[in-house]
């Protein structure tokens, strides 16, 4: 499965990987002879992609009768089925990755917010006082234990992990993305300088 790895940012790689795909199909000459004949392996090097996952490719070197004819840069260009761009794919997709520490800090809050809800007192009167100003009474003939139990462990819980999924949160965003391109991935060569085996 070939890899590259990208931050994220538009800039491109300065490091290269190489792969060897084999020709479906023969590759004809401009006079319409098969210049290189289907079966035939070349080395691929992934040189960059960029932050939409497009792929920049491009054969290194002709594998044909037990020899390796290297190419100089920019002979043959490397695209996806048809002449389409060819893609990469995220290798570790960091959405959900985040999601489930997102959903973890839910359910917690979620738990504290029912152990709060049960204790909730059941009337609140609120009078005014005979020399001014007001008193404000609350009434709970419902108190349960376990419920306070909950608002507090997982109150504190729910602080403690939502500072530590906003910190792993940061630590995944920092990390660079692994782009690969599936194996079996049909891809389109394309000739752009004259080559001579």
């Amino acid at each position: 499965m070939p890899q590259i790895n990208n931050n994220g940012r538009s800039q491109e790689q300065t490091n290269t990987l190489q792969f060897v795909a084999r020709l479906d199909e023969p590759l004809y000459s401009n006079t319409g002879e098969i210049a290189i004949p289907a079966g035939t392996q070349l080395t691929i090097a992934m040189i960059s992609v960029d932050s939409t996952s497009g792929v920049r490719a491009e054969v290194t070197a002709i594998l044909k009768d037990g020899t390796e004819y290297p190419l100089s840069p920019g002979t043959i260009s490397v695209l996806g089925e048809a002449g389409s761009p060819l893609a990469a794919r995220p290798y570790d997709d960091k959405g959900s990755e985040i999601a489930k520490y997102d959903a973890t800090l839910g359910t917690i809050a979620g738990i504290a917010k029912v152990g709060e809800i049960i204790n909730q007192s059941d009337e609140q009167v609120t009078e005014d006082l005979p020399l001014g100003g007001t008193r404000t009474r609350s009434r709970n003939n419902n108190r349960n234990l376990g419920a306070a139990f909950l608002e507090g462990a997982f109150g504190k819980l729910g602080e403690t992990v939502s500072k530590r999924t906003e910190r792993v949160t940061d630590e995944i965003n920092r990390r660079p993305n692994v782009w690969y391109v599936p194996k079996d991935t049909k891809i389109t060569i394309k000739v752009d300088r004259s080559i001579k085996l």
